[in-house]
């Protein structure tokens, strides 16, 4: 029997500090957000003028905003089952806006699609398919150009040529929103909510053709925090991207050189167990532990440790840092995107709907495609 490998001598202890920098600096970030305070930095590729994910799931950004408004909301608004399909919505889409786009309120807390609905009422599917063209005629993209949305869009393109019976049917905006209706009724849903582990629940969303690693493993992490399901977030399972794994490589190059092998979700998770000796100094704010929902706490356990799902996207957002501070010319490509002026379609509510002009927005009406611009970011 081979002796264990003592992976703390193959970790490069200057270019861990250099992640745990990157880590104490988006943690002030967040901390920044979360007060309403200017975040000031001398590091231009650390500026809040980029944008970067945060790494944990509390801190201010979108994650925050759904478990809020979709996992927190009560049952009894927004059943459990579309709850999950919610999750799957927004990453699969990406406009922090999304639910307002396509459901065309407001208000948060009412913000959120009824996936029944979308299968059984033609009439309910008109409506979201107005509110997108309203969307879209105010010059609101209805995809982020952050990911490849490719492989869900073809998905529910076809999907959508065989419920519409119509086999050379053009992609549209919905077409992914009435795919995933049809997981309600597939037993798919049935099979996140009744899985055992994390990992369970991830195998049985991306079995679905079209679901990959970065969207199914995005979405079960969210899924991950339904009061109905026995996973949790904090699991020792991830599912890393290209970026985590740059990183990975960058922090374990002697360990790969000296021909061992192992795989990035391992170390990554070998990170997360020993955090207290390899990211000392770095800890997660009290703000950022748990929050208050409809139904209690959201967390069933306060995160007060980086889970590995944190550790994956805060070395996904590592690589991308890395490659600003190696050509800042880059950073140009991904500006942190003002907020949305949500006047025009608080007027639409109304029954006030603003023509384009008025709301003071240069217009240019895109049609529904599938070609979307992957920037070079992992």
């Amino acid at each position: 029997m081979k002796p264990a490998i003592d992976l703390f001598k193959y970790v490069n202890k200057t270019r861990l500090e250099q992640f745990k920098y990157f880590l104490r600096e988006m943690n002030a970030r967040g901390l920044a957000d979360h007060y309403g305070k200017p975040y000031v930095t001398d590091d231009e590729p650390m500026s809040s003028k980029i944008m970067y994910f945060q790494p944990i799931l509390l801190a201010p950004s979108d994650r925050r905003e759904v478990a809020k408004h979709i996992v927190g909301l009560p049952n009894s608004v927004l059943p459990v089952e579309d709850k999950v399909l919610n999750i799957c919505l927004t990453y699969f889409y990406g406009p922090t806006n999304i639910y307002t786009y396509i459901s065309g309120k407001t208000n948060p807390a009412e913000a959120h699609i009824h996936f029944d609905r979308v299968h059984n009422d033609p009439d309910y599917v008109t409506s979201l398919r107005e509110n997108v063209a309203y969307a879209r005629l105010h010059g609101h993209k209805m995809w982020t150009t952050y990911e490849l949305h490719t492989s869900v869009q073809t998905a529910g393109r076809n999907y959508c040529r065989v419920k519409y019976n119509d086999p050379t049917r053009k992609a549209g905006d919905l077409d992914v929103v009435e795919w995933l209706a049809g997981l309600r009724y597939d037993g798919t849903v049935d099979r996140i909510l009744k899985a055992k582990t994390l990992q369970d629940g991830y195998d049985a969303l991306t079995s679905v053709h079209g679901i990959g690693p970065y969207f199914g493993g995005n979405s079960i992490l969210m899924i991950a925090n339904l009061a109905e399901v026995e996973y949790t977030h904090d699991e020792p399972f991830c599912a890393p991207g290209g970026g985590a794994i740059k990183t990975i490589n960058y922090l374990f190059e002697d360990f790969f050189k000296a021909g061992h092998k192992m795989k990035p979700e391992k170390l990554i998770a070998w990170v997360a167990e020993h955090q207290e000796q390899l990211l000392e100094g770095v800890k997660i704010p009290v703000e950022f532990h748990n929050m208050d929902v409809s139904h209690g706490k959201l967390l069933k356990h306060d995160l007060a440790r980086y889970t590995c799902n944190a550790l994956e996207v805060g070395m996904c957002q590592f690589s991308v840092y890395c490659k600003f501070t190696e050509d800042p010319e880059a950073m140009k490509r991904r500006p942190n995107p003002p907020a949305i002026d949500l006047s025009p379609f608080a007027a639409r509510e109304r029954g006030e709907p603003m023509a384009p002009e008025k709301a003071g927005k240069a217009v240019k009406v895109v049609e529904p495609t599938t070609r979307v611009c992957l920037l070079d970011f992992d």
